[in-house]
């Protein structure tokens, strides 16, 4: 019995938790194409990654596509694709001003890596005085100008994920095991006299 109970919990997936969050100070607010380097902490492969930028009213704002780079690029917004050197994956699926990557999408521990807009958005960022440590702010003005190094402010932003393996079953499936594996259980408990 014991032993059916840790098998279903073990195949409960983790719940999504924060990777890398910057909520500085001293905001300031732009419309402008967004990069961002992050560096991830222990803990890790993520997956389920999801990823915001904070609007004016300090909630969570999309707007295009977010790409997913494991190298800086300095090209234009608007010639991000599939084909940029680094890039690890992209995602255009927004809901509630939050982008959403595919659940495969996985992102290690200990590693850099850099998030591009090729939509405009109306973002905050905060100055030097609190920026993000390991990160590197990028922007650009017009979907034809190039991505420049921000070195006076960092973006405010949020990634999060699924801590563990790739793999990670989908709840509904864990939810159908675990029950299975209870039901089992119950079936295979003496009776008692």
């Amino acid at each position: 019995m014991r032993s059916l109970l840790i098998l279903a919990l073990a195949l409960t997936p983790a719940f999504s938790a924060t990777i890398v969050e910057y909520n500085g100070v001293n905001t300031s607010t732009d419309s402008i194409f967004v990069g961002q380097s992050i560096t991830t902490p222990t803990g890790g492969p993520w997956t389920n990654l999801t990823f915001n930028l904070y609007d004016i009213n300090d909630v969570p704002s999309a707007n295009g596509t977010l790409y997913l780079l494991t190298q800086a690029y300095t090209g234009t917004p608007a010639a991000l694709t599939n084909a940029t050197p680094g890039y690890l994956a992209s995602t255009a699926t927004i809901n509630g001003g939050i982008w959403s990557f595919a659940p495969g999408v996985s992102i290690n521990s200990s590693t850099q890596y850099f998030f591009y807009t090729d939509g405009l958005n109306n973002i905050l960022r905060a100055n030097t005085t609190g920026t993000y440590p390991d990160g590197i702010a990028y922007y650009s003005l017009a979907a034809n100008q190039n991505f420049v190094t921000d070195a006076t402010s960092d973006t405010l932003f949020n990634l999060s994920g699924t801590p563990g393996a790739t793999g990670v079953p989908e709840p509904t499936t864990a939810l159908i095991v675990a029950a299975g594996l209870a039901a089992l259980a119950l079936v295979r408990r003496p009776a008692r006299r």
